[in-house]
């Protein structure tokens, strides 16, 4: 009985607390920067690249953020551009282009992603890329 009762005891208590949190694995990018080129201008910075929807799900507004940073890596100013399709279908791929006013401390560029409901997206090769 005594046996019993210690066995009950020791099943309640491990039910009582909250097992350990499995980490999320990391998976695959839900995009992937295919290609990006970035210049001054005399009073601009010109974004122009090709992005590829590399997940397995449509992703709808998407946003590309781009983070200004410094010489030390900070970020200066972060500024959004984005694709012309509504729907960016599994497997295409999407040129964009942007002009931004010329954040003048920065020196690289780093890339975000969202969808136009402001879910986070995984990036494939986010930068830092050299602002020319």
């Amino acid at each position: 009985m005594k046996s019993v009762l210690i066995g009950l005891l020791l099943v309640l208590a491990s039910l009582s607390f909250p097992a350990e949190k499995k980490r999320k694995p990391k998976g695959a990018p839900d995009i992937e920067l295919v290609e990006l080129s970035c210049h001054r201008t005399a009073t601009d910075v010109v974004i122009d690249g090709r992005v590829r929807n590399s997940g397995d799900r449509k992703i709808e507004g998407l946003r590309l953020l781009f983070d200004f940073l410094s010489i030390g890596g900070h970020v200066v100013t972060t500024r959004e551009g984005g694709i012309d399709d509504a729907e960016f279908e599994p497997g295409s791929e999407a040129e964009f282009h942007s002009r931004i006013p010329d954040p003048v401390r920065a020196v690289r560029l780093y890339v975000n992603a969202q969808t136009g409901s402001q879910r986070d997206l995984r990036v494939g090769k986010p930068g830092p890329y050299v602002i020319e």
